[in-house]
């Protein structure tokens, strides 16, 4: 884990889809005392922490307490859509959905490529 570099100590904990991962975080939090969390997790991974934090309100967990919300982040689609609809839409790029091969074809080539340069990403949880 490439923050270990910063860490005093490190830990080897179940991977976050295992049911006791966040046992283990909780033990180690107890052990080091620690009051102030920052998950660097994968999205399903995140779930969990904002579900810790839910439960322990005494911890600092710097992630949202609301489930919904944080889905709605971690979903691309999802957020740029919120993003638009709360008045945002400049800082968001330009982006479509896709759900199949032919329909990925054709926003590619709606997208301006081959002149344009497009990246093309999934849209996470």
């Amino acid at each position: 884990a490439t923050g270990n570099i910063f860490a005093e100590r490190s830990y080897i904990v179940p991977r976050w889809d295992s049911l006791s991962y966040i046992t283990a975080i909780k033990k180690i939090i107890m052990k080091e005392g620690i009051r102030y969390v920052i998950p660097n997790d994968g999205p399903a991974g995140l779930l969990k922490f904002c579900d810790l934090a839910s439960q322990r309100k005494e911890l600092n967990i710097a992630i949202s307490r609301n489930k919904s919300d944080l889905k709605t982040v971690l979903n691309k689609a999802s957020f740029f859509d919120f993003l638009v609809l709360a008045g945002l839409g400049r800082y968001v790029p330009v982006y479509l959905h896709v759900s199949d091969v032919n329909s990925l074809l054709g926003a590619i080539k709606r997208s301006g490529y081959p002149g344009k340069k497009v990246v093309i990403k999934p849209i996470g949880q």
